[in-house]
């Protein structure tokens, strides 16, 4: 399971369509299994982080192989970041350390 966030008609684009919301980035979290790891993301990009490279350097100190990249397709008008907590994708359901 991928966990992607949705925002409402009205924020960007039609109900359902993933959109750029005030900066923040759509961040596609690798395992998705791993909640933990999610809610550390979630953390970090709600307080403000605003490049890739600041919230990998951050979840470094707790997830030391994390990698985090910025998808850069030129037609899409909304950011997406894939975070992977073990520095590669990983699938099955590995909850983490």
């Amino acid at each position: 399971m991928v966990h992607m966030r949705f925002f409402a008609s009205g924020e960007g684009g039609e109900a359902g369509t993933p959109r750029r919301r005030a900066g923040r980035p759509i961040v596609i979290a690798n395992p998705a299994s791993d909640q933990r790891f999610r809610a550390t993301i979630d953390e970090i990009v709600g307080a403000g982080s605003p490049i890739p490279s600041d919230l990998e350097a951050t979840l470094r100190t707790t997830y030391p192989l994390a990698v985090v990249r910025r998808r850069e397709l030129a037609s899409e008008s909304f950011e997406v970041w894939y975070v992977y907590r073990d520095g590669h994708w990983v699938g099955g359901h590995d909850a983490g350390p």
